[in-house]
């Protein structure tokens, strides 16, 4: 019930502050507000408004896959931070794949900045050279937090490929 009055506000504030999906695929450099109703791993959730529903890359990460060590305990760190609450999506492009590649905000906090301090993604410095997040994940490292209590994590990207 609590979802759908939710719903029913964002439906409310959708038609004063946002743009349809044509414009925000148009000009990616939109917020796109919504609720948050799938998070499909780490660094992949799927965001709905009134004018659609879009699936979000988080930007600057890249998280363990699930069936990685570490996947499912990093999906389910961003599932309790994200899922069902209002977030913006700070959009500023799309992917090969069609999703939106933005940072997550909740509640004034960087979600993707927080999956790094988790110890819980990688800084992905092949698309991103945001010094916060190479600092971000440097200080998980140290600290030991997440899945650097593992001495050989396997990145992500490295992880794609042999599964290929």
């Amino acid at each position: 019930m609590i979802r759908y009055i939710i719903l029913a506000l964002l439906m409310f504030f959708n038609c004063i502050f946002i743009a349809t999906p044509y414009a925000a695929a148009k000009n990616l450099y939109n917020n796109i507000p919504g609720i948050v109703t799938k998070v499909y791993d780490g660094d992949t959730l799927t965001l709905q408004n009134n004018n659609g529903i879009y699936k979000i890359r988080l930007s600057g990460i890249d998280a363990p896959e699930r069936r990685q060590a570490y996947g499912n305990v990093s999906r389910n760190h961003l599932y309790n931070m994200v899922r069902n609450k209002f977030v913006y999506a700070e959009v500023h492009d799309k992917d090969r794949y069609g999703r939106y590649v933005a940072k997550i905000i909740v509640d004034n906090t960087d979600v993707n900045a927080e999956m790094l301090k988790a110890g819980l993604a990688w800084h992905y410095k092949q698309y991103d050279k945001n010094p916060e997040y190479a600092r971000l994940e440097q200080e998980a490292k140290q600290n030991r937090r997440g899945l650097w209590i593992e001495k050989n994590s396997i990145p992500p990207w490295i992880y794609r490929k042999s599964k290929k």
